[in-house]
């Protein structure tokens, strides 16, 4: 099971950075999907966590809005606006998402500088708003996976 967003033509081939897959969009700017998680208890605790994860301990994260949504399939989503920086000076923008997946979490980062936010800052929320889950795969997702179906123990 996976989050799946609707890639436009022209950005970069998906590549595997640990358990999360990123997408070079342009040379400073990539998006990058998280595995599912179980939805955690304390999700403004895990939000905290998320959003400075992979940033030097200098680094602020300003929040300049929050935006709860749903996608285009009408799962819930909340979107972060962030601008982070060191001390005074502006080092990326970046667009956070939180998908309410059942009972599991779905997250996305995107990262980039200044220079080429504004010209494709509709592109990445077309895309963010786009999300939804591909139950595929191995794991159980609900407790009939794990029942026999068919009349059996």
């Amino acid at each position: 099971m996976r989050l799946v967003l609707r890639l436009p033509a022209g950005w970069g081939a998906e590549t595997r950075d640990g358990a999360r897959t990123r997408v070079a969009i342009e040379p400073d700017v990539s998006l990058l999907v998280d595995p599912l998680v179980p939805f955690p208890d304390d999700l403004d605790a895990w939000v905290r966590t998320f959003l400075v994860r992979d940033l030097p301990p200098t680094w602020v994260v300003d929040i300049e809005r929050r935006e709860d949504g749903t996608t285009e399939l009408g799962w819930p989503m909340i979107t972060f606006r962030l601008q982070v920086r060191d001390q005074a000076e502006v080092k990326e923008r970046q667009i956070c998402v939180i998908y309410r997946l059942l009972e599991y979490l779905g997250a996305v980062k995107v990262r980039g500088t200044t220079g080429r936010w504004p010209a494709i800052e509709a592109s990445l929320l077309s895309v963010l708003h786009s999300g939804h889950p591909d139950w595929g795969g191995d794991a159980a997702v609900c407790i009939a996976d794990l029942l026999s179906l068919d009349g059996g123990s």
